[in-house]
């Protein structure tokens, strides 16, 4: 039986990977007139009440019989409790970019799933 040519997009995932690297302080404290809100921030989250994360969007590719991913680069230093709708506008941004990434690779817009059928992953 011979191999199968060409490349087809298996699975589409939407990342949330917790981002340990940012830092909220690069950003807090940066108008003396929100001190007080932004040490509330601070403390919220070394209590861990949220975290940083980065949203990224990866597609696994069957390439001539063999699995490879391909991932957007990712937005980073994104606050967990952001809302859901800011956390989709990110992977819809990341969403186009890997169609670009793919393309490069010579697979057309049509042989991806649109965003809407990714399955979203927490790591």
């Amino acid at each position: 039986m011979a191999k199968k040519s060409g490349v087809q997009v298996q699975k589409l995932q939407i990342v949330h990977a917790r981002d340990d690297h940012s830092d909220p302080r690069d950003y807090l404290f940066q108008d003396p007139d929100y001190k007080e809100e932004d040490q509330e921030r601070l403390d919220a989250f070394n209590n861990g009440d949220w975290y940083m994360l980065g949203i990224f969007v990866r597609a696994e590719l069957v390439v001539n019989g063999t699995i490879q991913t391909v991932q957007s680069p990712g937005i980073w230093a994104i606050e967990s409790d952001s809302g859901e709708d800011y956390l989709n506008e990110v992977a819809g941004e990341e969403y186009e970019v890997l169609l670009g990434i793919l393309k490069e690779l010579g697979v057309k817009p049509s042989q991806v799933p649109p965003i809407g059928d990714a399955k979203q992953r927490d790591e």
